[in-house]
């Protein structure tokens, strides 16, 4: 169900300027807006009992149009807008800029990577579904649920009642406050006006599964779905609750990624990472024994919960501060 979203570049090739940085910072952005597709094109409410009936539905939405993505965190703020195509199993955003489906993802850094086979999700049992109800949206039916965590509203998805395409998601952090807002801007049903030009003759890099990880199975009620080996002993994991989702990247100690410029400090636990909000999510940076990337989607107490899982950063105060000063100056 949310396969298609783990599929990433390797985060260390061609990533050394500004430039290059920005567009596989877009890649990732793209694989994750695909995430919001997937939590949002739910069936109308007389097709599925359930929230998980929704979910297991969302791939079927066939659609096209101009979608906004915005992220709001600790008074940092990213959007962007996307031209986005959903046919089938396959998301095409910008013309074909970025192609997510079917294992594959093509992207601005020029080839792609392919993932034969990945798990299915599995939705927590901490999410449960209001009642739906039907409500308007862009001068078309739709079906408005809400997405429960406990006593917290983690979620409303607004859905078209045609097409079961989702036309707006909203994420909300643990204090009830909007963490991320996803938005069709314009909507069409049919999505063959998009397609022209659509498309990628790309090569693909293969990207094997690796049961080898010094990484938890589970971290804060994410599970490690799948692990990949990727190039020079880097490992790509892949965890979710089968709402939201991250990847980690495991790589050399001393990786350079260059264009992280704009990522801040910020301390969790004690411990200091660097932090860059995207437009879909969130990109944090640290070193342990080796170097991580975690690349999610996932609200912000959420995240915190899961880096106090996962292995630590070494050394304490502004030892990260430093480390960075030192490779970006």
């Amino acid at each position: 169900r949310l396969g298609r979203s783990r599929v990433h570049r390797d985060p260390r090739r061609r990533t050394r300027g500004v430039g290059a940085m920005k567009a596989l910072r877009r890649l990732i952005v793209t694989a994750a807006l695909t995430t919001l597709a997937v939590v949002a094109a739910v069936v109308p409410a007389i097709a599925a009992e359930d929230l998980d009936g929704y979910l297991r539905e969302a791939e079927q939405a066939e659609y096209g149009g101009r979608r906004i993505v915005v992220t709001i965190w600790d008074g940092e703020s990213r959007a962007e807008i996307f031209t986005v195509i959903h046919t089938g199993d396959t998301m095409t955003v910008n013309g074909g800029e970025s192609i997510v489906g079917y294992g594959k993802l093509d992207g601005a850094l020029g080839g792609g990577v392919v993932i034969p086979e990945w798990s299915s999700s599995v939705l927590s049992d901490r999410y449960t579904m209001k009642q739906p109800e039907a409500v308007r949206r862009l001068g078309r039916d739709a079906v408005r649920i809400v997405v429960q965590e406990g006593d917290l509203k983690r979620a409303t998805i607004v859905l078209d009642a045609a097409t079961s395409a989702p036309l707006a998601t909203e994420v909300y952090d643990g204090a009830g406050d909007l963490f991320r807002y996803s938005t069709m801007l314009d909507f069409d049903a049919d999505p063959a006006p998009y397609l022209a030009g659509a498309g990628s003759d790309e090569e693909y890099e293969v990207m094997l599964p690796s049961a080898a990880s010094s990484l938890p199975a589970n971290a804060a009620g994410y599970r490690r779905a799948d692990t990949y080996s990727g190039p020079s002993d880097s490992v790509h994991a892949f965890y979710t609750d089968g709402l939201f989702y991250f990847s980690i990247f495991e790589l050399p100690e001393g990786t350079r990624l260059g264009g992280l410029d704009d990522a801040v400090v910020v301390e969790v636990d004690g411990n200091e990472y660097r932090r860059l909000v995207a437009p879909d999510g969130i990109w944090v940076y640290w070193e342990a024994e080796t170097a991580y990337l975690l690349v999610g989607d996932l609200p912000p107490d959420h995240l915190e919960q899961v880096l106090e899982e996962l292995p630590q950063p070494k050394g304490k105060g502004n030892f990260i501060s430093r480390l960075w000063r030192g490779i970006f100056g």
